[in-house]
C-alpha cells in the first residue's frame, strides 16, 4: 500500500504539518533511546519553495535527536 497525500484540498487553518513517528521496527533501548522514527512534512502547494519545510524539519529533527535521543530517521518523499 502506498501513501498519496492529497494537498490541494488541505484547509488546516496552517500551511501544512509536519509528523514524528516510530518505524515499525523501532524500539526504545535501555537508557531511553528511540531507534528509529519516520519523518514527513506535507505543505500547500502555494508555500512550497519558500524554506518553510526545512525550517520545520531542521526543528523537527534537532528534537528528535537532541531530545528523543533518536538513532536514526527516515523519510519518504513524494511530489505531489
Amino acid at each position: 500500500m502506498t501513501f498519496q497525500p492529497q494537498v490541494d484540498n488541505l484547509d488546516l487553518g496552517a500551511i501544512g504539518f509536519v509528523y514524528l513517528y516510530p518505524t515499525g521496527s523501532s524500539n526504545i533501548g535501555p537508557q531511553g533511546i528511540i531507534g528509529e522514527l519516520n519523518v514527513g512534512i506535507i505543505l500547500k502547494k502555494e508555500y512550497r519553495g519558500e524554506g518553510y519545510a526545512k525550517q520545520a524539519l531542521t526543528t523537527v529533527l534537532d528534537y528528535a535527536f537532541k531530545t528523543l535521543s533518536c538513532h536514526r530517521i527516515q523519510a519518504l518523499v513524494v511530489d505531489n
